[in-house]
């Protein structure tokens, strides 16, 4: 094997690697999980099952001497990691805000909004409503994302919270 061969696979392999033991019921829908090469995956939970980023789980909790396996129906596409996945903008304001943020956007009734903040930490989720307005008044002052997942596809926007 040639050294750019054995370094692509490494990278390949670190990308399907997540440190920690997480077992499924430690996933949650719209979560973020960054792999042992840094890169960021979506773990969305749905009727269809629980899929990270493209590939769906179909077999989960395989508990390892080093760690917990977790089979899913296609190799992960190292170039499609999070930040690949998020196709849209969305349009939020007033942004920055003090109480409320609005969102301009076309989304099915399905769709999902998380708010994280700049470690990807989720601090609120909820249902988008049609007329969406959603209450940041008990956040604290920062810079955080709005996400806002329609089946697979991923929108966001970054906004500020002032007092």
């Amino acid at each position: 094997m040639l050294p750019s061969s054995q370094a692509n696979l490494q990278n390949v392999l670190l990308f399907h690697t997540v440190p920690g033991r997480a077992l499924s019921t430690d996933l949650s829908n719209g979560q973020s999980l960054t792999t042992a090469n840094g890169k960021a995956l979506l773990v969305t939970i749905n009727n269809n099952g629980v899929f990270i980023n493209n590939a769906q789980v179909i077999e989960a909790d395989l508990v390892a001497e080093n760690g917990v396996v977790h089979i899913i129906d296609e190799v992960l596409d190292i170039l499609t990691s999070l930040d690949d996945i998020i196709e849209d903008k969305i349009s939020i304001y007033p942004n920055p805000t003090a109480d409320f943020l609005r969102i301009i956007y076309t989304y099915s009734s399905d769709a999902v909004y998380y708010i994280t903040d700049m470690q990807n930490k989720i601090i609120r989720q909820g249902k988008v409503q049609e007329t969406e307005q959603i209450d940041v008044r008990d956040i604290q002052s920062g810079q955080y994302q709005l996400l806002i997942q329609d089946g697979r596809k991923v929108s966001s926007g970054k906004f500020v919270k002032v007092f």
